[in-house]
């Protein structure tokens, strides 16, 4: 079973700018953006809430595993568009934010994924598209 996703004008979050320093108390919290990131991305979540529950009631620990692909799709070329701009986001950090908000709204835990496929696609038409794969455990044993 598939469930795919796509999450329209949004770009990903680096874990970096998810988390922000009390510099008095050298405590970390969430940062407005990350709270933002996670309003925006539940709130187009909602669409798929039937997907989510299908996916959610044929997911088992016992017999599956997940492969993840996650495409992100914004600019990442500078300008004149020869090379990759040294601002676009780190994909490796991209992937923890999305992660943790998508797999709020599962039964499965992120740890299930034994699969990562990520890819930043350069675009103009800004969006994030998911896909998680329930693949029997039994392949793996």
């Amino acid at each position: 079973m598939k469930l795919n996703i796509s999450l329209l004008n949004v770009q990903p979050m680096s874990l970096n700018q998810a988390y922000s320093t009390d510099k008095r108390t050298n405590r970390r919290f969430k940062s407005k953006q990350y709270t933002q990131f996670t309003s925006i991305i539940g709130g187009q979540l909602r669409n798929y809430k039937g997907q989510i529950t299908k996916f959610n009631n044929k997911y088992s620990i016992e017999d599956h595993y997940i492969v993840a692909t996650y495409r992100f799709y914004y600019p990442i070329f500078v300008k004149a568009g020869n090379k990759i701009s040294k601002t676009s986001k780190d994909l490796s950090n991209s992937i923890k934010t999305l992660e943790d908000i998508l797999f709020s709204q599962l039964i499965a835990d992120d740890s299930q994924v034994i699969n990562l496929n990520v890819t930043k696609i350069h675009s103009q038409d800004i969006r994030i598209e998911v896909e998680l794969e329930l693949k029997n455990i039994k392949h793996i044993l």
